[in-house]
């Protein structure tokens, strides 16, 4: 018998379904191979967000941070600022050493 294919958002919604049809989440997370925090927290989203909810979400990283008001300023290109602190260790380094 083949399998039978189906997408990550049917899974999700067939998840919800049992969740509203008054399945125990328990049950339905034991079913599905999720743990129940991971439950709750597609449940949550689906009750905030709708359907839009259980589509795949974008791993990427939130905004950067913002440098602190009066932090120093980062050279414009990377290599710059590896060769400065590599020259202040190479300082520190070679002035311990003549002590």
């Amino acid at each position: 018998m083949p399998w039978k294919a189906s997408s990550v958002m049917e899974e999700r919604l067939r998840f919800v379904a049992r969740l509203l049809d008054g399945e125990a989440m328990t049950d339905v997370c034991r079913d599905f191979g999720v743990s129940r925090k991971t439950g709750y927290k597609m449940f949550d989203r689906y009750k905030e967000h709708g359907l839009e909810a259980l589509s795949d979400r974008s791993r990427r990283a939130g905004a950067l941070r913002q440098p602190a008001a009066g932090a120093a300023r980062e050279p414009d290109c990377p290599a710059q600022g590896r060769e400065a602190a590599l020259g202040r260790a190479r300082d520190r380094r070679t002035s311990l050493a003549g002590v």
